[in-house]
């Protein structure tokens, strides 16, 4: 269980490995502004949910492996701008890009995603990018 392990700290730029059998990543970043470098998530997370909420400084988002079940608000990084694979299988994804104003692109979503209100709230560039594809 990783929940919360990193949760608010500003000095952070560089995202240590993950360790295998963890299965909650919940709020592990959140709010970690300086982040760069995001982890590999490793296969067998299920829950993502704010993993990386606020972390205002990340560019690029880490793969989702297969099995993780659980996006909720997993970015919501102004500088945004490469949105990860959503894999089948994940089922909540609610807020999950809110507010990254940066976003390029909309991943796919895929059918199995359940919840996904407000999803690409704020993704104004991507929106627009997406509109002339």
């Amino acid at each position: 269980n990783c929940n919360r392990m990193f949760f608010n700290n500003q000095f952070l730029e560089t995202a240590p490995e993950i360790p295998e059998g963890v299965k909650n990543c919940s709020r592990m970043f959140w709010n970690c502004y300086s982040l760069k470098t995001a982890p590999k998530i490793p296969e067998g997370v299920e829950d993502c949910s704010y993993m990386f909420a606020y972390c205002g400084n990340l560019i690029k988002a880490p793969e989702i492996p297969e099995g993780v079940e659980n996006c909720d608000s997993m970015f919501g990084c102004t500088n945004l701008k490469t949105p990860p694979e959503i894999p089948k299988g994940v089922e909540n994804c609610r807020d999950m890009f809110y507010n990254c104003t940066n976003l390029e692109i909309l991943p796919y979503v895929p059918e199995t995603v359940e919840y996904k209100d407000n999803m690409f709230t704020g993704c104004k560039k991507a929106i627009i990018n997406s509109l002339f594809l």
